[in-house]
């Protein structure tokens, strides 16, 4: 009984991929196996990822806004593909690297600006000889 509702899944979850991966990708067998592993990935990594803080958040009485935001980003990470088909289905290699590199560095940029240093910090001592 459990081989068929496993077999179901993957079936499923390979229709799913399936959908993300352009024709001229799919033709290529290769390419295709590649693609197939990051979109598995990314639809698989948020439920492994997200163990961590679902942990804080049972040790820890009180966790915080910053475990929070852990949680947010690792679900967010589920958005990717779907944002690549939409909005970049027909474009280059290029152009969608372009793309998300910007959208990580925006993101880096975001943090910089918005995250302190943390309660712990101090100066470095001084490096003597």
């Amino acid at each position: 009984m459990m081989g068929g509702a496993f077999s179901a899944f993957v079936t499923l979850l390979d229709r799913l991929v399936n959908f993300f991966i352009p024709e001229k990708i799919a033709a290529k067998r290769e390419i295709s196996q590649r693609a197939h592993v990051f979109l598995v990935s990314h639809i698989l990594g948020p439920f492994i990822g997200n163990v961590v803080p679902i942990a804080i958040y049972m040790i820890d009485p009180a966790p915080g806004y910053d475990v929070a935001v852990l949680a947010i980003s690792i679900t967010s990470f589920w958005v990717f593909p779907f944002l690549l088909k939409a909005f970049a289905g027909g474009a280059s290699w290029q152009a969608i690297l372009l793309a998300t590199s910007g959208t990580a560095a925006a993101g880096g940029l975001l943090l910089y600006l918005t995250v302190g240093d943390g309660p712990n910090r101090r100066p470095a001592p001084r490096f003597e000889w």
